[in-house]
């Protein structure tokens, strides 16, 4: 079974220009070697907690229970003052 691969997907390096696509030779390089796609780094947990506490508006907690527990407690507070 023959595999196609598509660059308009992504599974190959390459871009379209209007109708027609451009391969860069650094980036076909880098394919035919498997060091493509460039893989950003993976965000550590850390990271993964302060990006969900400014999207609940919540101080940085250590661990994603305490962010848990503090969203929990937000709620309760806001059950009370309705």
């Amino acid at each position: 079974m023959q595999r196609h691969i598509a660059a308009n997907e992504g599974a190959f390096p390459g871009r379209q220009i209007g109708s027609k696509w451009v391969f860069e030779r650094r980036q076909i390089l880098e394919w035919v070697r498997g060091e493509w796609p460039p893989h950003p780094p993976r965000p550590t947990q850390e990271e993964l907690i302060e990006r969900e506490a400014r999207r609940w508006g919540a101080d940085l907690p250590e661990t994603l229970i305490d962010l848990q527990r503090s969203a929990v407690e937000r709620a309760a507070k806001r059950e009370k003052s309705t």
